[in-house]
Order: structure tokens, then sequence, then C-alpha cells
């Protein structure tokens, strides 16, 4: 409790609480409009080492509260960070050596029973997303759709906002869009690698003001459209009506910003 504490004053003095996409996981928390983990170290006094070991000693804790929270991230509708870190040695390996990387936030906490707390953060990095998401199949294919034309579509578009506001999604790092019918409208097989793993496969935010203003991502005439359900174990997929559904796959232009991440998710 005393470490959910410490970080939740943490975000509350960057007056993030409100305006980010914040996800308490475990002892720590994930951003996911910046794409950042933030979780608090803690060491009790010990004579052994002096303060540089108790300093030594909150960074290990750190590390471990980083790790606990990766692990709670969902990664896709079905599955979680830590399934995939359990079924393979080396993903688990990679993610703590990426983990590693984490950054202190300030100065050591020193509390006046003599403990130690160190706030550390670490963004998502396009190494941690090669590390979880740069082995799944993209750009395997162009979906087959009767072309439409751009007066029949409502111009070209140049990305996506899919409003979610009205059920409940959970941010993963690799969602996808579906029809009501059930085929896939956005997910890995349709992006570009490396673009999803430099800027994330979805961007997160809580508002559509929001999302409109971010431009350099999804430009300044971004198809809008309402989803109807979330889907998977982890609530992480999102619905959309077939219509939306055909007109994104309907022109090649919607089809590149696709493949370019160039979608946002609107949350509560």
């Amino acid at each position: 409790m005393k470490r959910i504490a410490t970080l939740f004053l943490a975000m509350l003095m960057a007056g993030t609480l409100e305006a980010q996409v914040i996800q308490q996981v475990g002892n720590g928390s994930v951003d996911w409009q910046v794409r950042k983990v933030t979780a608090v170290g803690i060491a009790m006094p010990s004579t052994v080492g002096g303060r540089a070991g108790q300093i030594r000693a909150a960074r290990a804790d750190a590390l471990r509260q980083i790790l606990e929270t990766v692990q709670g991230m969902a990664l896709t509708s079905e599955t979680t960070v830590k399934d995939l870190m359990l079924e393979n040695d080396v993903i688990y390996t990679e993610v703590r050596g990426v983990c590693q990387n984490f950054q202190p936030v300030g100065d050591p906490d020193y509390k006046d029973d003599g403990s130690i707390e160190l706030t550390v953060e670490m963004f998502l990095s396009q190494e941690f997303s090669n590390v979880l998401v740069g082995d799944m199949a993209f750009a395997s294919g162009t979906p087959q759709v009767t072309p439409l034309s751009p007066g029949a579509v409502g111009g070209v578009f140049t990305g996506l906002i899919v409003d979610c506001t009205q059920i409940s999604v959970r941010p993963a790092l690799a969602p996808r869009v579906l029809s009501q019918s059930g085929s896939e409208v956005y997910g890995s097989a349709l992006i570009d690698r490396e673009w999803a793993l430099k800027n994330g496969m979805v961007g997160y935010v809580r508002s559509v003001q929001e999302a409109v203003a971010l431009q350099d991502r999804i430009g300044n005439n971004p198809l809008k459209v309402t989803a109807i359900e979330s889907k998977g174990a982890n609530g992480a997929d999102v619905v959309i009506d077939d219509g939306s559904g055909q007109t994104l796959h309907a022109m090649a232009e919607n089809l590149n910003f696709l493949r370019q991440c160039r979608v946002v998710f609107v949350v509560k």
C-alpha cells in the first residue's frame, strides 16, 4: 500500500492522472499514452553496505517491480506478457535485460523510518517492442475487397480514430480491430513491422479531441468510427460495424495508413 501511495503521488505531482491513459498493474503503472512504465523500489535500513548498499537494494527492488508490471501488461487480447515469458526462456531473459534500462525519476526519497523509496521509469522502446512483438506475422497479405471510389467512402482518409468510450477496453501491445462479421480489419498481419515497433500498433488517448490533435500520427482527415464491443479474454480487441470495415479496406490509401499504424483508440 505504501508503494502504491508513493506511485500515486508521483503521478499526481506530474499532473498525469486525468490526462493520460494510466493503468495500474501490480505495484506499478503503465502510461499507455506516452508508452511508459513506472514503479517504486523500496529498501529498508541495513548495516550491510551503508547508504550505497541500501540504494543498490532499492534499485534491485525497482527492477523486480518493473518486471512485475511489464508481465501484467496485455500483449494481445488473449495473452499477457507473462504468458509469453513463461513459454520462452529466451524472451524472459531479453525482457529482463531491457527492463534493466530503467531510469530513476529524481533523487531517492529518504523516509523518517530510515527506508529509501526510489521511483523509476522505463519507456516501451523499439527494443522492448521488438522482443515481444517482433516475431509476429506482419504485412502478410492484402484484404480481398471490392474497391470503392473516394466519393463513395467520403474521400481519402489519413488515419483511424476508434471511439471506445462506450465499452470497456484494456490497452495492449498488439490489439486488433474486427468487423461484426468477424474479419480482421486491423492487426499485425496488415501492418508494417518497423512502424509497429517504433510507434506501437495503436495510440491510446482519453478523448476524441486529443486524438484529432495527433496529426503527426493520424493526419488531418482521419476516419472516425465507434467501437461496438470488445473481444478476447483481455478485452483488448475492438469490434466496429461491417460498413466501416469495408470503408477502411476499400482504397489503397487507407491500407497505406493502416500499414503505418496510424490508428488511435479513445478509451474511457
